[in-house]
């Protein structure tokens, strides 16, 4: 078991080339890496639609997350793609269809080339993605602590409820859903707080969101889309060898 997060995202970093297969009018491909929630990049024609990154040098990736989709809806999938001539493009692994329409995360064997491209199959309806993620995972020091609640298994739902004048009840409505939670982490080797954390949290402070999967090998459907959830604790030292490390966060699955 692992606990992985992915906030490293190639298509916006500095000398990448962004294109795309087609892009709809209000729809375009910007929509899909801007970090926002409320637009999506939509492709004009069914079959196989594509956002590709491009490179002058191969960059290396070990995960793909894809968020605020409606893959499920019409038995989408969708794959990740590599190339060096952007000629022959290979699989990083075989087509996927999702069950839901939930935060997608995968990973898999690192590898590094010129070009990546994430690949959506629709054969019926014109898909919609909301936000795409692809690059090197921040995979921490080990699995998640004892203590560890998995959000997850219980949304955080405000809820607004009435009654009558004689205090029976008479119904009610659902104000917002999404979960909430910590992440701890002890005892850990200082210089890996100071090479990987503190970039991290450089992200999240923006602010800026992130994707969590915290076991990748049982429960590797679990994902939590995040962001951080007021002001980030500080590392601090457990003892003249290690520190400790923690991250409040809200987000939805």
């Amino acid at each position: 078991m692992a606990f992985h997060i992915g906030y490293k995202n190639l298509l916006t970093t500095t000398g990448v080339t962004v294109t795309a297969s087609t892009e709809g009018t209000g729809f375009e491909k910007e929509n899909a890496y801007d970090g926002f929630g409320f637009d999506w990049w939509k492709p004009t024609a069914t079959g196989d639609s594509w956002i590709k990154a491009s490179f002058a040098s191969a960059q290396s990736v070990d995960y793909v997350a894809i968020m605020w989709h409606d893959l499920s809806d019409h038995s989408s999938s969708y794959k990740l793609q590599y190339s060096d001539d952007d000629i022959s493009y290979f699989d990083s692994f075989t087509a996927v269809s999702p069950s839901d329409n939930n935060t997608i995360y995968k990973s898999f064997t690192s590898s590094s080339h010129k070009y990546w491209r994430v690949l959506i199959n629709s054969a019926t309806t014109l898909p919609v993605i909301g936000g795409v993620l692809l690059g090197d995972t921040l995979a921490m020091p080990h699995g998640a602590e004892v203590g560890f609640a998995v959000p997850t298994l219980a949304p955080k739902i405000d809820t607004k409820t009435a009654q009558s004048e004689l205090g029976a009840f008479i119904g009610g409505s659902q104000l917002r859903q999404g979960i909430d939670g910590n992440i701890n982490f002890t005892n850990i080797d200082p210089a890996w707080v100071r090479t990987n954390w503190e970039p991290f949290i450089e992200h999240v402070q923006t602010p800026a969101v992130v994707v969590m999967q915290w076991d990748t090998v049982t429960y590797t459907d679990e994902i939590m889309f995040a962001w951080a959830d007021g002001q980030v604790t500080k590392p601090s030292y457990s003892s003249p060898l290690y520190m400790n490390f923690s991250l409040k966060f809200e987000g939805t699955k």
